[in-house]
Formats: C-alpha cells, sequence, structure tokens
C-alpha cells in the first residue's frame, strides 16, 4: 500500500504539453512579432517614441511644407520584414536608406525599429500563455 498523490496525472500532462510547445514556439513567435510590428507602425504614426528630432527647416521647404518625419513616399514604413527561427525572430526594415536613420554628421538620429519598455509585458504574457496554457 503506497501515498496516493492527487493531481499527479494532471501535473504529468501539462508538464507534457509545455515539453510540445517549447518544441515548437513558432505560434508564440509568430504572435510576438506581430506584437513588435505593430509598435514600430505605433513608433511611425507618433513620430518617434520618445520623439524624433524635429525636422530642419530646409527640409520642411523642400518638402513642401507638410508630410511626417520619416514618411515622404511610404516605402521605408512599408519595407520592415520579419523572420521568425526556432529561437527568436529578427525584424529588418530592407528600404535601402533606413541606415541613415541612426543619423549622420548632417541629420540626427531617428530610429523606428525600437522595442519599447511598454511591450515587454506583452511579449511576456504571449509566452507564459503559450507554454502554460492557460
Amino acid at each position: 500500500m503506497g501515498a496516493e498523490i492527487h493531481g499527479l496525472d494532471l501535473l504529468i500532462g501539462r508538464v507534457d504539453v509545455m515539453r510540445r510547445r517549447i518544441a515548437r514556439p513558432e505560434p508564440a513567435l509568430r504572435e510576438s512579432v506581430t506584437l513588435a510590428l505593430g509598435s514600430i507602425e505605433r513608433n511611425f504614426e507618433a513620430e518617434g517614441r520618445p520623439k524624433w528630432a524635429p525636422l530642419k527647416p530646409s527640409t520642411l521647404k523642400h518638402k513642401g511644407g507638410r508630410g511626417s518625419i520619416l514618411t515622404n513616399t511610404g516605402r521605408m514604413r512599408r519595407s520592415n520584414q520579419a523572420q521568425i527561427g526556432n529561437r527568436g525572430w529578427t525584424i529588418r526594415n530592407r528600404a535601402p536608406y533606413s541606415k541613415y536613420t541612426l543619423g549622420t554628421s548632417r541629420m540626427p538620429a531617428r530610429e523606428f525599429l525600437v522595442h519599447q519598455p511598454e511591450d515587454v509585458p506583452m511579449h511576456g504574457d504571449i509566452f507564459t500563455t503559450y507554454f502554460y496554457g492557460r
């Protein structure tokens, strides 16, 4: 006669679900990268988070006094490309001139591929929900 552990079958089942999900994290990674892409879009909408440096008067004049800071044709805004692998994801911008948003000797940095601190808990929730099955 041995001791009976109540709930052991449930625990074993949950551990098995976690083991299978850890081996295939792609659904959680897809959800996480979608969140990140949305955050990047909000960076464009807000013209930086934190705010980008304003355009110089000469640049405003060239743009006819209108337009947002990093959006002229919209090409760079549409050129974000996500790649998902087994162990994470990467977002790159394919517009050849996107490298200048890091700043030059004549232009301040206006980074848009920025991970926002307020997104971190949401990414955590995505993975917690996926791995623990809540």
